[in-house]
């Protein structure tokens, strides 16, 4: 708990000091697309949420699941991903809690123009509490392109691979449509699954909304279900940015 607190007050501090700049910001969350581009140079940005998932198996309730993300040179972010979960089996047996392994990773932004392309590569390192880690050490690319269809709407298309050993891998996509209801407001809906061990296909559906408090302070909300699965998801979270 006293760890929990520490992070709860750090995260406030920055909230606070995020508020004395005026910048615009670009989020990962709350879709599942990852966006083609990387935060600014010197410029760190949190998105965090939390989000109950209910599958065949499981109730899970993500406590909190925050993406780090730190420009450390042009069109180049590093990137951490931290969770805290709460699995809870169906059949009522004692529930779960702990933190999950950690993610490190890069995102390189390759063009900026009218369309915009970037690659992901994700790091999983088996270090979270044993009875929610996966135990095994997992990597990830992803190849994010997006572009404008008119001035309100855009897309967004992700393509990559996801590799834990030679019987634990798949191809994972991920497409999102992003309309601008106002200057503040949008709403976005998104097709995104895997291709499990290339045999396997899954497809899930979402969407949701981000409102745009401040340049540099947003909030969302998301909704999702399977379509060849049973996989429903509800999701809340805020982001913003802090800068030199």
């Amino acid at each position: 708990m006293p760890k929990i607190a520490t992070q709860v007050s750090l995260l406030f501090l920055l909230f606070l000091s995020s508020s004395a700049f005026s910048q615009n910001i670009i989020t990962d969350r709350p879709d599942q697309t990852e966006s083609a581009i990387a935060v600014p140079v010197g410029a760190f940005q949190i998105e965090t949420g939390t989000a109950v998932e209910i599958n065949d198996f499981e109730r899970n309730w993500v406590l909190n699941t925050t993406l780090f993300r730190y420009g450390m040179a042009k069109n180049l972010e590093f990137r951490l991903v931290t969770e805290l979960m709460n699995l809870r089996p169906h059949d009522f047996s004692e529930g779960m809690i702990g933190i999950a392994d950690m993610q490190f990773g890069l995102k390189y932004q390759l063009s900026d123009g009218p369309v915009q392309l970037a690659y992901l590569g994700h790091l999983t390192v088996p270090n979270g509490n044993r009875n929610v880690s996966t135990g095994k050490t997992g990597m990830s690319h992803i190849l994010s392109l997006a572009h404008d269809l008119t001035s309100s709407v855009s897309i967004g298309y992700n393509f990559g691979l996801e590799y834990f050993d030679k019987e634990e891998y798949a191809g994972i996509y991920a497409m999102a449509i992003g309309i601008g209801i106002t200057e503040k407001v949008s709403f976005f809906t998104e097709i995104y699954g895997d291709w499990y061990q290339f045999d396997a296909f899954n497809v899930l559906y979402d969407n949701g909304f981000t409102w745009l408090l401040k340049p540099n302070l947003q909030l969302d909300f998301s909704i999702g279900t399977g379509i060849t699965t049973k996989s429903n998801f509800y999701s809340v979270g805020v982001s913003w940015v802090v800068s030199k």
